[in-house]
């Protein structure tokens, strides 16, 4: 059998495969090479032509996948949809690599489940009119939420009420005439979890931010002083700092000058935590300009674990966004008739990341 000839012929058995539902996911190169003794070269042409075709395409850091594009198919008048709401406006660039990966979470589930992601931001809903249609609504098994700055806007909240929608978000709702259910970590978790890995014997210092609007920032402090107690202390700039208008750079700088300004009430050796990968790294910065060594003098851990950040240098706790997407995604597929009158908490663990900062 001739090459072309070959190539062919297995492709078309893949794409029979594919438009039967009998294929779940996509073999990758060696896969193909394998299974069908073929050349990588051969396999290339084979993966060319169900693209072309439009059956896969490739998703980046992920492979080749089935493609839920094409109407031949996957029926889409007949797919369940989970809607996704979070707002863009104002979005520093280490908020949108949290809104991202949650919404990674909710296209992986999505992908695998065969379900639609329709994904919208707060600022653009009034442009969908028939976004919740009566013929789109029976469709809809939920929304999932993602609010700015923990608060619930309004007009989503009117959306959830209106249409008896089912809604998971990743803040609680303080709404007590919604029922909404919650997929988030815990900020116990994350102080327990820095509790474990840091040396008890040494002083201890939270580098914080002042910023009264920012519930998150408070609940760090206390949770850390909890924890740390006698050998904590929490350390931070005089002046106020907006936080919702900051980016990274800011608060790496931010970090930076606050270690630079209280380095003389600082007794070392000691450990540091940023309230933020940020801020650590800011701290970091100026305590190798002082020359002091990390982490045999002292040791520095952040909160996030933003790879953007950290660059898998600086210790973090990892607070798991992409799972916490996908637990949303499963929770309202699996529960989505019992979510409309009982509100689930699901919590995410959380994970301590060491890097070379100790």
């Amino acid at each position: 059998m001739g090459l072309p000839q070959k190539y062919l012929t297995i492709a078309e058995e893949l794409e029979k495969k594919i438009l039967s539902h009998k294929l779940k996911e996509f073999p990758d190169y060696c896969q193909l090479t394998e299974k069908f003794n073929i050349t990588r070269r051969t396999a290339g042409k084979i993966v060319a032509l169900l693209k072309k075709k439009g059956l896969i395409a490739y998703q980046p850091g992920i492979g080749n996948r089935l493609s839920l594009v094409k109407n031949n198919i996957y029926d889409h008048n007949k797919k369940k949809i989970i809607i996704a709401i979070s707002p863009v406006r104002d979005y520093t660039m280490q908020s949108l690599f949290y809104n991202n990966e949650l919404l990674r979470g909710l296209s992986e589930y999505c992908i695998k489940n065969q379900l639609l992601l329709r994904i919208y931001s707060t600022d653009n809903l009034a442009a969908h009119p028939g976004l919740f249609s009566r013929e789109t609504i029976n469709r809809v098994l939920g929304i999932f939420y993602n609010p700015h700055h923990y608060a619930f806007d309004k007009k989503i909240i009117d959306i959830i009420k209106k249409n008896s929608l089912p809604a998971v978000s990743n803040i609680f709702c303080r709404e007590k005439s919604l029922v909404v259910s919650t997929v988030s970590y815990q900020e116990q978790d994350v102080l327990c979890i820095l509790h474990k890995n840091v040396n008890p014997q040494i002083p201890v210092y939270l580098v914080s931010l002042r910023d009264k609007k920012e519930p998150w920032i408070r609940k760090r402090e206390i949770l850390f002083g909890a924890y740390f107690r006698e050998r904590g202390t929490v350390i931070r700039l005089k002046k106020n700092l907006s936080v919702a208008d900051s980016n990274m750079n800011k608060f790496i700088r931010i970090g930076y000058i606050t270690a630079k300004k209280l380095y003389d009430e600082m007794r070392f050796p000691c450990a540091i935590i940023g309230i933020n990968d940020a801020v650590a790294r800011g701290v970091m910065k100026y305590l190798l300009k002082r020359k002091i060594k990390i982490p045999e003098t002292a040791s520095i851990a952040g909160i996030d674990c933003n790879i953007l950040i950290t660059r898998d240098l600086i210790s973090s706790v990892e607070i798991n966004r992409f799972r916490m997407g996908y637990e949303a995604a499963r929770l309202l597929h699996k529960k989505n008739r019992e979510m409309k009158t009982r509100a689930f908490q699901v919590k995410v663990p959380v994970v301590f990341k060491k890097g070379i900062t100790g």
